[in-house]
């Protein structure tokens, strides 16, 4: 059985973000509009895998933040 990640972001500037999008290799798994921006989600594989969180500004700009990570 695959075990659910919590997955949340900081940013120094909360008034300034829209939303945090959260990718992982490539693909949508999740997004939030209020701080901690918090997402869970559950894993459907095993192995490297890159995760990335992108933060849309109130201006239109997209800040984004990328992690390595292994799921086992």
């Amino acid at each position: 059985a695959w075990a659910p990640l919590s997955i949340s972001a900081y940013h120094p500037s909360p008034q300034s973000i829209v939303s945090i999008a959260y990718y992982l290799n490539g693909q949508l798994i999740g997004s939030a509009t209020q701080p901690p921006y918090a997402i869970t989600y559950v894993p459907t594989m095993y192995g490297p895998s890159m995760l990335q969180a992108v933060a849309q500004t109130l201006t239109g700009q997209s800040e984004v933040t990328s992690a390595p990570l292994t799921i086992q």
